[in-house]
């Protein structure tokens, strides 16, 4: 019995040490997230914009989990109050034409606001009292935000403004630079890059919409070419396993003549 107390007593000291070597490793990791963050917050401060952006907010979106608000943070994007008038684009679901290199000036100029909405409640937005001329909206794209990761057009407000510097023909670094605020600012580029490369020949809305077509009928077409490819393959497991039936049928067969002819 005093061995056994022994070992287990040695057991839970042995726990405790490595217990207690966790929580030393917790907390050097906590420390070294909370060096990067402080890091990261403070080269946020430090970009430099070429342009001014804005953003009208109506209370939809968690404060905290809102990307223009975290802008606002860093001092990188002003807030808009309700009938403020904005002179550059908005970038609004009510858009008609997309964000081209014809806006460059505009934005450089007078900047690029949001309407930061909910996608689920636009009915409820008041789009008349968020006043402005330039309205805009972006092609197909797809977000990287955590909340509609992979998803075409649903882009956050950080994707927006990075995405219409991108359009633009603005210095592509600017966006990385803005969305370097996010942990998932990277996947942005990384998901859109072959999209970014199509539209980045088209100089105007026309045609941009002509590629945006394309690339959507491309898309239809291998989705099309994926289908029917499963079904031949469908097919063929289906051709096999009858072969085998009729194989198996016909050994039973055989077996049965061989058992009468013994008979």
């Amino acid at each position: 019995n005093q061995i056994i107390e022994s070992s287990q007593s040695e057991e839970e000291e042995g726990g405790s040490e490595i217990s207690n070597t966790s929580n030393v490793e917790t907390e050097s990791d906590q420390e070294n997230e909370n060096e990067n963050e402080n890091e990261n917050r403070s080269s946020a401060f430090s970009i430099n914009l070429p342009c001014d952006l804005a953003m009208w907010d109506v209370g939809h979106c968690d404060p905290k989990r809102c990307s223009g608000r975290k802008l606002m943070r860093f001092n990188l994007v002003r807030l808009l109050k309700l009938k403020q008038r904005f002179p550059g684009i908005c970038m609004s679901p009510q858009g008609k034409q997309y964000v081209s290199k014809q806006d460059k000036d505009l934005i450089i100029n007078d900047g690029a606001s949001v309407i930061d909405c909910s996608w689920a409640k636009l009915d409820e937005t008041p789009f008349h009292q968020m006043p402005c001329k330039e309205l805009r909206t972006l092609p197909y794209l797809f977000a990287s935000n955590p909340v509609n990761y992979g998803k075409p057009y649903k882009l956050n407000c950080a994707e927006a403004y990075a995405a219409a510097i991108i359009l633009a023909g603005i210095d592509r670094q600017h966006a990385v630079d803005l969305l370097s605020v996010f942990k998932w600012g990277h996947a942005f580029f990384k998901i859109n890059e072959e999209l970014f490369e199509r539209y980045l020949e088209c100089d105007n809305d026309s045609q941009l919409r002509i590629a945006e077509s394309n690339i959507l009928a491309e898309k239809a077409a291998r989705e099309e070419r994926k289908k029917e490819e499963k079904l031949q393959r469908e097919k063929v497991i289906q051709s096999s396993g009858n072969k085998m039936v009729m194989m198996w049928s016909d050994e039973s067969e055989s077996e049965t003549e061989t058992e009468e002819s013994d008979e």
